[in-house]
C-alpha cells in the first residue's frame, strides 16, 4: 500500500520558522492550510490577505501578524508544501522493503495515488504557472523537483548498482516525466480525480521498464477501483471555428486574430493576474474602446483565446493524422519528434502552464484542456493501432495515454537559458526510444 502524507504539520512549520511555540505554530498552520486551498482552487488572483483570512476563519490582523505581505506568505507556503513532500519521500525510504523492486514501486505508487488529490494537483499547477514570472517560486519548484528526482534516482540505483550516474539521472528524469504527465490523463469524478482504466497500471509498468532498461516487464499490472474507462477512439474533427468577437469583414477578422495572439503573449509572459483588457489593448496597440468593440469582457476574450489555441493545435494534429501514406512506424517517430520539439517552445509551454492553472477554477479552461489532450491521445492511439493491427482499442488508448504522459511530463525538467528551453542531455532521445517501444510492443 502506498504511504500517505502522514506528516506532523507542527514539525514542518517549526523547521521553516525555527519557532517551538506550539500555539503560534498551530496558528500559522491554520493560515498556511487556508492559503494552500485558496491558491489551489481559486488561483493566484484570489490569493489576497483578506481572502486568506476569510478562508482561515480569522482576522486580517491575525494573518498580518505573521505575514506583512502576500509575497511573504506565498514564500512560506512554498516551503511548507515542498517540505511536506520531502518528508513524505523520507518516509517512503524509511520503510522496510523486501527488495529494491518493492522500494521502487513504493515511491511510484505513492506519487500516482497522491496526484489524484485535487489539493495537490491544484497547488502544483498554480505554482508551475507562477514560476516563469517569479524567481523565488521558480527556485523552490526546481529544488522540490530536484529532490523528487533524487528520490527516484536512488531507487533506480538500487535496481541497477552498476549503472553510471549519468544514466541513472537520465532514467530518473524519464520516470518523473511519465508519472507527472499522468496528471493530464486523470478524469474528474465529482470533487476528485481518478485514473482511467488500465492507464495507472500501464504507467506503473512502463516506469519500471524505464528504470531497469527493458522493453517491458509482464505480470506487474494492477487493477484499481479508482480507474475509469477510456473513451473509444474516434476520428479527429476540426473545431467549429472562431466566433471572432463581433468581426464580420475580413479586416475585422484579421484584427481579432492579432488581438488573440497579443492576448496569448500577455498571458504567457505576464501571467493571468496581469491578463487585463488594458494590458492587452496596450500590447495590441489599440484603444480600450476598439478592444471592447470585439470583446466586451475579459472572460469573452479569454474564452475566444482558448478556442483560438484549440484550433491551432487541432490543425496540427489533423495534418499529422492525414499523413496515412507514411509507414506507421515512421509516422509515429515523426509525430513524437514534433511533440518533443513543440513543448520546448517557450510560448507553447507557457500557454499550457497557464491553462493547467486556470483549469482548476474555470470550467471552460478545463473543457479546452480536455479537448486538446483527447485529440492528442486519439492521434497516438490511431497510429498505435496501425503499428499493432490486432491490439484491442482499450490497450491502444492506454499506451497512447502513457506516451502522452511521458512526453508532456518532460516539460517539468526543462530549464530556461538565454530565452531557450533546454532539456537534460540525452533525455529526449530516451523518451523517443521508450515511446516507440511502448507503441510497437506486441501483445499486452
Amino acid at each position: 500500500m502506498a504511504p500517505t502524507l502522514a506528516l506532523t504539520d507542527s514539525d514542518v512549520v517549526m523547521q521553516i520558522t525555527g519557532n517551538q511555540n506550539c500555539n503560534k505554530n498551530l496558528q500559522k498552520i491554520n493560515i498556511l492550510k487556508a492559503a494552500e486551498k485558496l491558491l489551489a482552487f481559486h488561483g493566484y488572483p484570489a490569493f489576497t490577505i483578506r481572502n486568506i483570512a476569510m478562508q482561515a476563519n480569522t482576522s486580517v490582523g491575525s494573518v498580518q501578524h505573521y505575514y506583512k505581505t502576500k509575497n511573504e506568505l506565498l514564500q512560506d507556503l512554498l516551503l511548507y508544501v515542498t517540505d511536506k513532500y520531502n518528508q513524505a519521500y523520507r518516509q517512503v525510504f524509511s520503510r522496510t522493503f523486501d527488495s529494491p523492486e518493492d522500494r521502487f514501486f513504493g515511491i511510484v505508487d505513492f506519487l500516482l495515488q497522491d496526484m489524484t488529490r485535487p489539493l495537490r494537483r491544484g497547488f502544483f499547477f498554480q505554482a508551475w504557472a507562477l514560476a516563469p514570472m517569479d524567481e523565488y517560486v521558480e527556485k523552490r519548484m526546481e529544488e522540490s523537483f530536484s529532490r523528487y528526482h533524487d528520490a527516484v534516482a536512488n531507487t533506480i540505483k538500487d535496481l541497477n548498482p552498476d549503472l553510471s550516474g549519468a544514466e541513472i539521472s537520465k532514467r530518473a528524469s524519464a520516470v518523473q516525466s511519465i508519472i507527472e504527465g499522468t496528471q493530464l490523463t486523470l478524469v474528474k469524478q465529482g470533487r476528485y480525480f481518478v485514473h482511467r482504466e488500465s492507464i495507472r497500471s500501464t504507467v506503473r509498468e512502463e516506469a519500471y521498464a524505464i528504470a531497469v532498461g527493458v522493453t517491458a516487464r509482464p505480470g506487474i499490472r494492477i487493477h484499481s477501483q479508482a480507474e475509469m474507462p477510456v473513451k473509444s477512439r474516434k476520428k479527429i474533427n476540426p473545431p467549429a471555428g472562431l466566433s471572432s468577437g463581433t468581426a464580420i469583414l475580413p479586416k475585422g477578422k484579421h484584427r481579432t486574430e492579432e488581438i488573440l495572439r497579443k492576448a496569448q503573449e500577455v498571458l504567457v509572459e505576464e501571467g493571468y493576474p496581469n491578463f487585463t483588457m488594458r494590458n492587452i489593448a496596450a500590447r495590441a496597440g489599440i484603444r480600450m474602446g476598439n478592444l471592447q468593440y470585439y470583446y466586451q469582457t475579459k472572460n469573452d476574450l479569454l474564452r475566444e483565446m482558448f478556442q483560438f489555441a484549440i484550433e491551432a493545435h487541432s490543425g496540427r494534429f489533423i495534418r499529422l493524422d492525414s499523413l496515412s501514406s507514411i509507414e506507421p512506424q515512421k509516422l509515429f517517430s515523426k509525430v513524437i519528434g514534433y511533440l518533443l520539439t513543440d513543448l520546448k517552445k517557450p510560448h507553447v509551454r507557457g500557454l499550457f502552464l497557464q491553462i493547467w492553472a486556470l483549469s482548476m477554477h474555470d470550467n471552460f479552461a478545463e473543457h479546452c484542456l480536455e479537448e486538446i489532450y483527447e485529440q492528442y491521445r486519439q492521434l497516438l492511439s490511431d497510429i498505435i493501432s496501425r503499428i499493432n493491427p490486432g491490439l484491442p482499442v482499450p490497450e491502444c488508448n492506454a499506451r497512447a495515454a502513457a506516451i502522452q504522459a511521458l512526453i508532456e511530463g518532460s516539460q517539468m525538467s526543462l530549464t530556461l537559458k538565454n530565452g531557450r528551453l533546454i532539456q537534460k542531455r540525452g533525455l529526449n532521445k530516451l523518451i523517443k526510444e521508450r515511446a516507440c517501444l511502448i507503441a510497437a510492443r506486441l501483445g499486452r
